[in-house]
């Protein structure tokens, strides 16, 4: 007896379970969906694709760690006198906050209504917002990967993937970059140094109103990539598999697909595809292949509750969601943790010496300008440096001067550690288990973690001190030449229906 393809119509009719064996799609849906495929696994790494995804997740990345930069300047204006990071703290609490329900949110939204129509609107919440930026950066990090995942071949998936996830150090290197330009500018223009900004009180107005345009500049300039974003958005559509699958539109899948990757040779060209399109759901021949009758069943509606209940919990797939999500969480407690507002813990790791008293032996005691007042006395007095002042072994230093010495000290033991890490795990993705690399990767940060404490407890402020700086590098080599294994997991293992969820 033949066996019964489709025993529970309802679940036929949902196409968010298709079953592992896309038994519970019709065979005309079944010959779409593996002809799209292998249509799709015909090619390679393609530059369009990535440009529309990566300019996005520069744009996340540039935003996200653009706090590092600004931070400092707007202690220096708006809270001279406070001695605890209260304000940095805060800033970063809600901005992983606006994250987190901006890829919840978006994650969901993404999946009802289809990937590019969302993806200039959280772009645009990037460009406009104050309050919900963060939001929009949230949103951006699944959709730019989910993009990247459905329209890449599983042979160039994870070096599409990796090379996507690589503008997130750049990123962060990028908003460096600018930072230090920005203060540049300012510098040739108000004479930061000259009116010994931070460290005398005569020109403490003019000094405020020159910091305070650093970092809008800053914040301003990250709308530049998300423009960027915004304009190759157009030029990219819903990948084929999800409007097969979930719009239940094979025509327009197979079309969209040969306006990305080009036709076959002997295929029609997309504007005949696109003339074709009703024909195939009306039952005729696939643009591929002979023709298999569609059924008259109604049309599909989107994955249910019960439908993610059997592909996560019946069929076991939870395991594999909760395997990339814990090692995720886990791994970013300590990238976040070194990343995220680390000025002052930079500064700690550099210094080759114990902090400097705040005695009348500093040269900036007393001031140099006529009719000014050095404020060092004052944070003699009160017993602290304030929080924009992150180096205790130089407190002569200008706000000018700290801004440069901490990009410095970023790009140095940051960008450039992340930068490599990330560029050799591409060239890798194809080169090893992506599964035992990863198991691999996080034992090696173990260890490394544990030898950089004891390092650093070795040769903290003294002359021994780049030693730390080089372990610390190190681990954010790996961070980069590791984590990047994870995105490929969810990506391969999870429907293309409950991808971005």
């Amino acid at each position: 007896m033949a066996p019964v393809m489709h025993p529970e119509p309802e679940r036929r009719r949902n196409r968010g379970f298709l079953g592992s064996d896309s038994s519970a799609l019709s065979p005309q849906d079944r010959q779409d969906r593996s002809q799209l495929r292998y249509e799709l696994d015909l090619n390679s790494w393609n530059l369009r694709i990535w440009g529309v995804a990566a300019s996005g997740f520069l744009t996340d990345s540039y935003n996200l760690f653009a706090t590092n930069v600004i931070i400092a300047s707007i202690s220096f204006v708006y809270f001279p006198d406070q001695r605890y990071n209260y304000v940095g703290t805060l800033i970063n609490i809600f901005t992983l906050l606006g994250s987190v329900v901006g890829q919840l949110s978006f994650g969901f939204l993404a999946d009802y209504y289809g990937r590019t129509r969302l993806y200039g609107i959280e772009l645009i919440l990037v460009i406009v917002s104050t309050i919900g930026i963060h939001l929009g950066i949230g949103a951006e990090y699944p959709l730019s990967a989910v993009i990247t995942s459905e329209w890449a071949s599983t042979s160039s998936r994870a070096t599409m993937i990796s090379s996507v996830f690589l503008m997130q150090p750049v990123g962060q290197a990028l908003a460096q970059l600018v930072g230090v330009w920005v203060v540049l500018g300012r510098e040739n223009l108000y004479h930061l140094q000259e009116m010994q900004c931070g460290i005398n009180t005569k020109y403490e107005e003019e000094c405020k109103i020159a910091v305070d345009g650093i970092w809008r500049i800053v914040v301003g300039s990250g709308a530049v990539p998300a423009l960027l974003a915004i304009i190759f958005r157009f030029f990219l559509y819903d990948c084929g598999l999800y409007t097969l699958e979930v719009k239940n539109k094979p025509g327009t899948a197979f079309r969209d697909t040969q306006r990305i990757y080009g036709a076959p040779a002997s295929m029609p060209s997309p504007a005949a595809l696109g003339a074709a399109a009703d024909n195939i759901n009306g039952g005729a021949a696939s643009l591929y292949s002979p023709a298999v009758p569609h059924s008259d069943d109604p049309a599909p509606v989107q994955f249910s509750i019960q439908d993610i209940k059997n592909y996560f919990i019946r069929d076991g797939n939870w395991y594999y969601l909760l395997g990339t999500a814990s090692t995720w969480f886990f791994l970013d407690v300590s990238f976040y943790g070194f990343s995220l507002d680390n000025r002052g813990v930079l500064a700690d790791l550099w210094m080759t010496e114990p902090a400097a008293d705040l005695t009348p032996a500093l040269s900036c005691w007393n001031s140099s300008l006529a009719g000014g007042n050095s404020t060092i006395p004052v944070w003699s007095a009160q017993g602290s440096l304030p929080v924009w002042q992150t180096d205790p072994t130089k407190p002569c230093n200008t706000i000018y001067s700290v801004l440069i010495q901490q990009a410095k000290q970023y790009l140095l033991t940051v960008s450039l550690a992340s930068i490599a890490g990330s560029a050799c795990f591409i060239f890798a993705a194809n080169r090893i288990r992506r599964r035992q690399w990863l198991t691999v990767s996080f034992t090696i940060l173990f260890f490394l973690f544990m030898v950089t404490g004891g390092v650093y407890y070795a040769c903290s402020h003294t002359r021994a001190a780049p030693a730390t700086v080089v372990m610390v590098a190190v681990c954010h080599f790996f961070f980069n030449f590791g984590m990047f294994a994870r995105p490929s997991y969810p990506a391969s293992l999870v429907l293309v229906p409950q991808l971005t969820a």
